[in-house]
């Protein structure tokens, strides 16, 4: 065999291999065109209702916005489709959200106390302070973020029953947190919701108690205030989302 016939034998079977070599980054193009068109249009309607001009519609925008699982690619597209600052600011709320939770970490199977947590400040309103109940209610004040009731609650929500039994004469504070207390991690809890003129039912599978004391450590009642660790880590996040945002809207410092 001539080296000329070598050589082309040698070329061809080079092709060959780079084509064979090249051609599974070749596919996987499509396949994240499609991850980018299936997971983030179903949360731009929620995201354009962030600046909706109904305060209703912003709030229930902003929640499901919270439920969702995104990562870093969809939500720098997010940020790179702000329009306002309405919708900038709730955004920052919901990504501050998403971050703390992220910072959760699993919770070992040996672990000796696996109390659940739901994240969130409350008092007690009596059926005098509102017209629309008729026996106490446990009104939520605050709500922390990473954790499950930021998802589905709203501060100013009256809770009127738990686990389908009414908070009626003779439940407090105490009894309510010990209630949750009593659930342990992963356990789910289903409360009866007042908000505005609409009774909601929500179930909500409970987080760690230890993680909530670890990300909100200022003594044993939370202010929404975050471990320094934790904090730094997402003022530099928060930092690199908001490079993202256009010049005019945000300018760069």
């Amino acid at each position: 065999m001539s080296k000329d016939s070598r050589w082309q034998i040698f070329c061809k079977y080079c092709m060959i291999t780079i084509c064979l070599i090249t051609a599974p980054s070749v596919a996987a193009a499509p396949q994240d065109a499609e991850k980018q068109s299936i997971l983030l249009p179903e949360f731009l309607t929620y995201f354009d209702a962030l600046d909706h001009e109904t305060y209703s519609m912003r709030s229930e925008a902003h929640l499901k916005l919270s439920q969702a699982i995104l990562d870093d690619a969809q939500i720098i597209h997010l940020f790179q489709n702000v329009g306002s600052y309405e919708q900038l600011h709730r955004l920052l709320q919901i990504t501050r959200h998403w971050f703390i939770r992220s910072q959760i970490k699993p919770t070992s199977p040996d672990a000796k106390i696996k109390h659940g947590a739901i994240g969130m400040n409350f008092s007690q309103i009596a059926s005098h302070q509102d017209p629309r109940i008729k026996h106490p209610a446990i009104q939520v004040t605050r709500t922390l973020p990473g954790f499950p009731a930021y998802q589905h609650i709203i501060p100013g929500d009256l809770i009127i029953a738990i686990n389908h039994q009414p908070t009626n004469h003779g439940f407090n504070l105490q009894r309510f947190a010990q209630e949750i207390r009593n659930l342990k991690l992963d356990s789910v809890v289903t409360f009866d919701l007042l908000r505005k003129n609409q009774t909601l039912t929500r179930s909500i599978t409970l987080s760690s108690y230890t993680q909530l004391t670890r990300i909100y450590p200022i003594n044993t009642t939370p202010t929404g205030e975050l471990a320094a660790p934790i904090e730094s880590a997402w003022q530099m996040y928060r930092k690199q989302m908001l490079s993202h945002v256009s010049s005019d809207l945000w300018p760069q410092q």
